[in-house]
């Protein structure tokens, strides 16, 4: 039937591939498609769906359709003859790299949820506030996201201008931070959301609810 391999583990059948796929930490499967078609199909589209890992397959079969037939089933990267293990090292190396450094970027991405009352999107800059979108420029939005990343953490003006505007220096740090809060306080406030709070003498700070 072939052997499925995963990184750090090697399975006799399908049902113990699927058993370590699930219950182990997995960085990137390869295996060779000695399995028959319909069993690869099966594995392939079971491990794509249960986790976001990348699959690896090797095969002597060059032809086209049998690579595409690979890729639609789930296949991350199909290598189509297999010239030799050094190779395969390399793009096991290349791939587990690849998907390590998306998955790195991703979690400093992830939406922000409290509940229904607000909800931010740092990749497609959307936020919303009691399911209504709320509209805001750049700054307002990168604002926000500082606040609502460190909710309970009190920030200093000093501190919030920094990590939005960075080197952008203004001598007038106090009032573009100020101005800045007010229209964004403004714009949730609408949407009957306020969720910034003033910490007198010191800053502002994020508050759920």
């Amino acid at each position: 039937m072939g052997t499925v391999s995963i990184v750090g583990s090697f399975s006799r059948n399908l049902d113990e591939a699927i058993y370590d796929f699930t219950n182990r930490e997995i960085a990137l499967v390869a295996f060779d498609v000695c399995l028959s078609e319909s069993d690869r199909h099966r594995i392939l589209g079971i491990m794509r769906m249960l986790k976001p890992i990348p699959i690896l397959l090797f095969s002597e079969d060059s032809k086209i359709t049998s690579i595409a037939k690979m890729y639609e089933a789930g296949a991350t990267m199909c290598l189509c003859p297999l010239r030799s293990f050094d190779e395969l090292a390399i793009q096991i190396k290349a791939l587990i790299s690849l998907c390590t450094d998306i998955r790195n970027r991703q979690s400093n991405q992830q939406t922000l949820s409290f509940g229904t009352n607000l909800i931010i999107d740092p990749i497609k800059h959307h936020v919303f506030a009691k399911e209504i979108p709320v509209k805001l420029t750049r700054k307002e939005f990168d604002l926000l996201l500082c606040l609502a990343k460190h909710p309970g953490h009190v920030f200093t003006r000093e501190q919030l201008y920094q990590q939005v505007w960075g080197t952008d220096y203004s001598y007038n740090v106090d009032d573009v931070v100020k101005t800045h809060i007010k229209t964004l306080r403004k714009k949730l406030s609408e949407t009957e959301q306020d969720h910034i709070q003033n910490v007198w003498g010191v800053g502002y700070r994020f508050e759920p609810k």
